[in-house]
């Protein structure tokens, strides 16, 4: 499938189309699988991931997930609903 622009000269490419109606560019001269991101211009061999989550996210390690062990106040939950499960079967 062609893309929306030709990569080389910026013409529209119909959808349909097997080559570039202007210059003639087609999938083994002139656009491929990657057409329609590099027809947007953007430079991604100087992308730094690392960078990004740093400037997105902060440099701050502190997790906002608190995992910890059940609470003894849920234990005694389980252990009460248990007995009276028990008993209503006795």
């Amino acid at each position: 499938m062609p893309p929306p622009t030709c990569p080389n000269c910026g013409a529209y490419v119909p959808s349909n189309a097997l080559a570039c109606p202007d210059c003639g560019s087609d999938d083994s001269t002139g656009w491929n699988d990657r057409a329609d991101e590099q027809s947007l211009g953007i430079d991604d061999d100087g992308f730094d991931y690392a960078e990004f989550i740093e400037k997105e996210f902060g440099t701050s390690t502190k997790s906002t997930v608190k995992v910890e062990g059940v609470s003894w106040f849920w234990w005694l939950v389980a252990f009460v609903a248990l007995c009276l499960i028990l008993s209503w079967f006795l």
